[in-house]
């Protein structure tokens, strides 16, 4: 703009370049730099250097402002697999758990007690990281539970277990009646 600025024998000093009195309409560029001047980069760098670094901004935030959403969702989603890989596990022992407790069929013992061993071979092939370890355990633990659970149901010729799997628990009642308390005054 300094150079074209000066007076000349067609135009007083200042005059050229201007924006009011040309025939053809300003591009967006033009009409920014007579707006507001050189662009800030172009005063401090090389006028390459300006407009490398123009361009790579014109890429580079775009693409953060994709990518790090994208960077916060990953590792929700990498969660969210993991538990989905260890939660098959729990819907495949509720499916044999309602099976075994189903009265209106016979119990086939052989077929649950291999239905049972088939999880805990895939348990124990199952690979997750580190921190997977204890959610991919209590699986372990859980698959042995169903297996005793099968085996109660056995040893009791059949019997559901809400009926005698476990020894049913003291009435409230019954528990304020033996407390030392109560002894002492009775």
């Amino acid at each position: 703009m300094e150079v074209h600025s000066e007076s000349g024998v067609f135009q007083k000093a200042g005059e050229f370049p201007v924006a009011e009195s040309i025939d053809l309409p300003l591009s967006a560029e033009a009409w920014r730099f007579h707006k507001s001047g050189r662009p800030f980069l172009q005063e401090q760098l090389p006028f390459w250097f300006a407009v490398l670094i123009g361009r790579a901004l014109f890429v580079f935030v775009p693409l953060v402002a994709v990518a790090y959403p994208l960077v916060k969702f990953l590792p929700m989603m990498y969660d969210w697999i993991m538990r989905l890989r260890i939660q098959r596990f729990y819907r495949e022992m509720r499916s044999v758990e309602n099976a075994m407790e189903d009265k209106s069929q016979q119990l086939d013992a052989s077929a649950m007690t291999d239905k049972i061993d088939q999880l805990e071979q895939r348990a124990m092939r199952l690979r997750l990281p580190n921190a997977y370890d204890s959610s991919l355990y209590t699986v372990r633990v859980h698959i042995g539970l169903l297996r005793s659970h099968l085996e109660s149901i056995l040893s009791n010729g059949n019997v559901p277990r809400d009926e005698n799997q476990f020894p049913s628990s003291p009435r409230r009642s019954d528990l304020s009646k033996g407390s030392p308390a109560n002894r002492r005054q009775g």
